[in-house]
């Protein structure tokens, strides 16, 4: 969920007690879609829908008096002046309604319990999306980025640019174009001539399909920001088939390169050819290879040619070759099938470990990916968590 793009999500899962006010995407959509926030207004914006109390609709209902203050995450954000990072919430009959501090009018009810997990965490729907004061209202939508425009002028790019578009993947990156936004890595064309002839030609249609979408992040992030993520990365393509499509990292090297590792092979991010939310978007000189379609390197050995032969052990050239200083190139490719799909998770139970279970003061125990998983079947709009 970090790459979610706020870090809302990191500042849950460190702390012990939280109640998540989760909005539909019937409500959040037409906001969202139709203007433009900056990352720190987006934060203001969603951490304020995240009480650091632990509230199921039984205890919103017990509150003393029927009303009460609570406290919000963006509160911690040193953005809130005086008490605007607090929620007022108030009973009224068998409504439970929220509101600014600074206004009689509630903006939001309480419309049911998604998830909880007394006494840690709490997920419940809200009727509509709050506001904190002093978050002004969004400016206009910038027009849509043609990201093919780009490539075909940079001159190099054109292999990638066919195959996006014969197999439809150039229809589905363009819907990318509002935040979280989108990030690219476009193989030049010498990238495919490293590929034997006809290697992609061995690939199923899907194979394809998720070759190309492995090559996009689905958030924007920056030069600065590429090298700064480490940490295993889901892309486009994480689920195709059952796979995991993830890159095991990207990281700098010592010599300040941002480099991919897939878990097969090793590339370095190259130019620039735009970078603007909510559109990245860089050369490679080599192509990404998932390990969900071209399997796992040998152990200790350098980053292996991929094989097209059906023989399971890579043939070896006998006469050796000088290895190249990027990873090396394919003679052959030989992909194995798509990982089979993982079996479901248990769906979340209505209540979850008792305090003494966690540890009474212990970090949220739902992970990041169950409370996606919560959000998203709900219906509840998470990309900005």
């Amino acid at each position: 969920m970090e790459n979610m793009k706020t870090g809302v999500a990191s500042q849950i899962f460190s702390r012990s007690t939280v109640t998540v006010l989760a909005v539909s995407n019937g409500i959040l959509n037409p906001i969202v879609r139709g203007t433009t926030f900056p990352a720190s207004t987006l934060y203001d914006i969603i951490s304020y829908h995240v009480l650091l109390d632990y509230f199921d609709i039984a205890k919103f209902k017990a509150i003393t008096n029927g009303t009460s203050l609570s406290t919000t995450l963006y509160q911690t954000s040193g953005q809130a002046n005086g008490k605007e990072g607090f929620l007022n919430v108030t009973i009224k009959g068998s409504t439970i309604e929220l509101g600014r501090v600074d206004s009689s009018v509630f903006t939001a009810t309480v419309v049911s319990e998604i998830y909880k997990s007394p006494y840690n965490i709490s997920v419940v729907s809200i009727s509509n999306i709050l506001l904190p004061t002093g978050v002004g209202a969004p400016g206009p939508a910038p027009a849509p980025v043609n990201f093919t425009a780009i490539l075909i002028q940079s001159k190099n790019y054109n292999t990638f640019l066919s195959l996006i578009k014969a197999t439809g993947v150039d229809a589905l990156l363009m819907k990318h174009d509002t935040p979280p936004g989108l990030t690219v890595f476009a193989p030049d064309d010498g990238a495919f001539k490293k590929l034997p002839a006809g290697a992609l030609g061995q690939l199923t249609s899907t194979e394809q399909v998720a070759l190309l979408e492995f090559h996009c992040l689905g958030s924007y992030y920056s030069t600065q920001e590429l090298g700064a993520l480490s940490s295993p990365q889901m892309t486009l393509a994480s689920g195709s088939g059952g796979g995991n499509f993830e890159y095991a990292s990207i990281s700098l090297n010592k010599a300040g390169t941002t480099v991919i590792d897939t878990g097969f092979n090793q590339v370095a991010v190259g130019p620039m050819l735009y970078s603007q939310e909510p559109l990245g978007l860089y050369g490679i000189s080599t192509v990404l290879l998932p390990t969900d379609i071209f399997g796992l390197p040998p152990s200790g050995a350098p980053v292996p040619t991929p094989m097209m032969s059906p023989t399971p052990t890579p043939m070896m050239s006998p006469v050796p070759m000088p290895a190249p200083s990027s990873a090396p190139t394919p003679a052959s490719l030989a992909p194995g099938p798509v990982a089979s799909s993982p079996p479901a998770p248990p769906p979340p139970t209505a209540t979850g470990p008792t305090a003494g279970e966690n540890g009474a003061h212990g970090s949220v125990l739902v992970s990041a990916r169950v409370l996606a998983a919560i959000l998203l079947l709900s219906g509840a709009y998470l990309i900005y968590l």
